[in-house]
């Protein structure tokens, strides 16, 4: 798996995620740090999201990361 980008927030992460597997793309989100601890006790993460796509499937997703920002 290779990182494709972080984000700030759980719908934004699950947004992104969501439109991965929907084009058959295999992805996962990961807190950094104490955001797994945060995100529990909180409600949020204060480091973000990264989000990790199969490393064959890199181009694609930043492909579609692209449309959705344009």
């Amino acid at each position: 798996m290779e990182h494709l980008c972080n984000v700030a927030t759980l719908i934004e992460a699950d947004r992104i995620l969501a439109l991965l597997e929907s084009n058959e793309i295999a992805c996962y989100k990961m807190e950094k740090g104490s955001g797994s601890y945060l995100s529990i006790t909180t409600g949020m993460s204060l480091y973000g999201y990264d989000i990790y796509v199969d490393k064959d499937n890199i181009e694609d997703a930043k492909a579609l990361l692209a449309e959705v920002e344009n």
